[in-house]
């Protein structure tokens, strides 16, 4: 039980580092791109995104405000993403349509997400033995 609160503890610490440079660092649709491929990711391994697909009952507001941008920002970002058919986004239901592409857009590193290696790898650089 100590060992599982600790991974826990352990992703908590690599979200909250990872979010940190996405809000820095990414311009407003790599930052609303990293959501949608952190989300996605997420509910894949609950099973809750069947066909690239899931609910997000969030409104634009809300998503300038978890990004630090503004609404014009958000329905811009929105904008691009469904131009390059990337994904739809209709009544707070999101399709993602070509994850690769999304992801490399918003520099999607899913490793600190992986239980056994919370660390993304553009961090590891930075950590000497």
């Amino acid at each position: 039980m100590t060992w599982l609160l600790w991974q826990l503890t352990v992703l908590d610490g690599a979200v909250a580092r990872t979010w940190m440079t996405c809000l820095g660092r990414r311009r407003a649709e790599a930052a609303l791109a990293h959501l949608i491929c952190e989300l996605l990711t997420r509910l894949r391994r609950l099973g809750a995104a069947p066909s690239n697909r899931f609910h997000i009952p969030a409104t634009q507001t809300d998503l300038a405000d978890m990004l630090g941008v503004s609404t014009v920002h958000v329905n811009r970002s929105l904008a691009e993403l469904r131009a390059r058919r990337l994904l739809t986004w209709s009544r707070h239901e999101v399709h993602v349509l070509d994850f690769e592409r999304l992801a490399l857009i918003a520099d999607f590193d899913n490793s600190y997400l992986e239980p056994g290696n919370p660390m993304p790898k553009y961090f590891q650089q930075f950590v000497t033995s």
